[in-house]
């Protein structure tokens, strides 16, 4: 994973992860860089985070913004030892996802400790994805999955867009969500043992069908006239007016 085409001083060719370590007087935390890069030999890259104005998910299709290394609770973010975001975990085999394609609840246990995750579909979509973690000390972490995502990198929802920060993103629990453009409702609330339990309702879809357009009065047609030809006598250029002298 991660291999790049690298030569030998001999000529020789061969692959073989790569990454940069950095001198510790500009990194001065070890651990967290070798956790970072780490992450880029297993063929990760940067825990995103994408940013929609006003909501935390805007309209499927729409990108939103992109801020690279955002994500503040996975080491492949900026500068922190969090665990790898759920996507990410799963691309290297070290999580079980269950797909989320209909109405019904799932219990989450800490992220940290376990390696079950849960994918919800967006709405009927098929190509639009939520995955959500829990991790105890931040509440659910919702990573954002579409045709535009790259699939060796996560993007982070925020939950409360109108501050600048991503340090609130995750979702408390006992809060819900409802996808105004699918439906789609996820709720979370608390359980036993350290455990949170996600329900997830689907709803009816918002339909949008053609633009109506303003009904306008006809007006009276008038009558054929076959070219070159005059216009008969006694008769007038209104099919509602006939002079009968």
């Amino acid at each position: 994973m991660s291999c790049d085409p690298l030569i030998t001083p001999a000529g020789i060719t061969f692959s073989a992860s790569t990454a940069w370590i950095l001198d510790r007087t500009y990194m001065r935390d070890e651990l967290y860089l070798a956790a970072h890069e780490g992450g880029h030999n297993f063929g990760l890259m940067h825990a995103q985070g994408r940013r929609f104005k006003n909501t935390m998910l805007g309209a499927p299709g729409h990108l939103g913004t992109v801020e690279e290394y955002a994500d503040p609770l996975s080491a492949m973010g900026a500068s922190n030892l969090g665990a790898y975001a759920a996507p990410q975990k799963a691309r290297l085999g070290w999580a079980d996802v269950v797909n989320v394609t209909s109405s019904g609840s799932f219990t989450l246990a800490s992220a940290e400790t376990s390696p079950h995750f849960i994918r919800v579909r967006r709405g009927s979509n098929d190509t639009q994805w939520l995955w959500l973690e829990y991790r105890p000390s931040a509440g659910i972490l919702i990573h954002y999955e579409d045709e535009t995502t790259e699939p060796r990198a996560s993007q982070l929802l925020d939950f409360t867009p109108d501050t600048s920060s991503w340090f609130d993103a995750p979702m408390p629990v006992g809060k819900s969500w409802t996808d105004s453009y699918t439906n789609t409702t996820i709720a979370v609330s608390s359980s036993s043992a350290g455990m949170v339990t996600v329900t997830v309702t689907y709803g009816s879809e918002k339909r949008f069908g053609p633009a109506k357009l303003p009904l306008r009065p006809l007006s009276s047609p008038s009558p054929w006239t076959r070219p070159g030809a005059s216009t008969p006598t006694g008769m007038a250029t209104s099919l509602h007016t006939v002079d009968r002298k």
